[in-house]
């Protein structure tokens, strides 16, 4: 959650509307009276800087029905929480809100005493809240806390010279879709796919670094 330098009023939402999030739905944002709220998800993506199991490795499939499919292996957990809890170039944050999501179809590939030897360790137990959903973790000033379900959440004090023009976090999202679209595009989870399918991948991340380059021909104007 962020804050913008002018006493801006109304709603824009921003990222929804890219190609890469079409086909790899991982970060949009929205702007509402002033406060910038920035969504970031993907599988695994807060579970290891927070020291809740992960999977070292991920393999994409297609199913004998057709389906796609998740495979997770090697499962690890360091049970110690680390900040920044995502480290990708951010601006420093008001606040940021985690919660780690293990969903079902994700888990049905995995052995179930190799995940619950980790669940069942009393750093994971301590953090489990209900489905497949563990506890919001705050980062404030510095410090990860895990809040329980009456648990206000406020923003930390800054200085309002570190706010800024809500086109550096329009920008940021399109960064981050590509950082993480990149990531995914380059590991071993997207052999799945046919070589025609992987042309897309140049058409969707140029179309976002083209917004990325018209936003910061804007910061260069001013």
């Amino acid at each position: 959650i962020y804050r913008i330098n002018s006493e801006h009023k109304g709603f824009h939402l921003f990222g929804a509307e890219s190609p890469v999030f079409v086909l790899f739905p991982c970060s949009f944002g929205m702007i509402i009276n002033g406060y910038v709220f920035i969504n970031i998800s993907m599988e695994a993506l807060h579970s290891a800087r927070l020291g809740l199991p992960y999977p070292k490795i991920m393999e994409d499939f297609v199913n004998n029905d057709g389906f796609l499919v998740t495979k997770m292996d090697g499962w690890h957990s360091s049970f110690k929480a680390k900040t920044p809890v995502i480290r990708k170039n951010f601006y420093r944050p008001l606040i940021e809100i985690h919660q780690p999501i293990m969903f079902d179809f994700m888990l049905k590939n995995v052995p179930s005493d190799e995940l619950s030897m980790l669940t069942q360790q009393d750093f994971c137990r301590r953090r489990q809240w209900m489905d497949e959903k563990y506890k919001v973790h705050k980062v404030f000033d510095g410090a990860i806390t895990v809040c329980e379900e009456h648990d206000l959440i406020y923003e930390s004090p800054c200085s309002v010279k570190s706010f800024r023009p809500g086109n550096e976090y329009i920008k940021l999202v399109y960064e981050v879709q590509n950082q993480l679209a990149n990531e995914y595009y380059t590991s071993s989870r997207y052999n799945y796919l046919p070589k025609e399918d992987k042309k897309l991948r140049k058409v969707m991340l140029n179309w976002n670094q083209g917004k990325i380059d018209y936003l910061q021909s804007l910061k260069e104007e001013r």
